[in-house]
């Protein structure tokens, strides 16, 4: 008797990473192509940016919501990122415009949720 085949829905939190073992804010994010100030910023409670708070979930930037016509090339120009790192930090989104490239013009879905991590130097 075979097992019977079954599907299993997962949600995972967007814009949000656990700490793990030997991780700091500072290779967190080096990881994520942000500073580690904005992750220190972002999250109440760091007292210390170079500890590791281990298991910790971190916030890793805002939620942006898609407007109407929007694209992730004008969301990237609008947050000052590139439309190539919103896809690297929204792998959903990158699934959903593979072959389209990067910089496809393709409208999001309105309210979309997009994690971004925008430069603060770019603002």
């Amino acid at each position: 008797m075979q097992p019977a085949a079954f599907c299993v829905r997962v949600q995972v939190a967007r814009c949000r990473y656990c700490m793990q073992l030997g991780e700091s804010l500072h290779t967190i994010a080096k990881e994520w192509g942000t500073s580690w100030l904005n992750l220190w910023a972002g999250n109440e409670g760091l007292v210390k940016p170079d500890q590791n708070q281990l298991f910790r979930a971190l916030t890793l930037g805002p939620l942006y919501h898609a407007l109407p016509h929007e694209s992730v090339g004008s969301v990237a120009l609008r947050t000052g990122t590139t439309a190539a790192q919103l896809l690297a930090w929204n792998p959903d989104l990158a699934l959903l415009f593979a072959g389209a490239g990067a910089n496809s013009s393709r409208p999001l879905a309105v309210d979309q949720q997009i994690c971004v991590l925008p430069s603060p130097c770019a603002l």
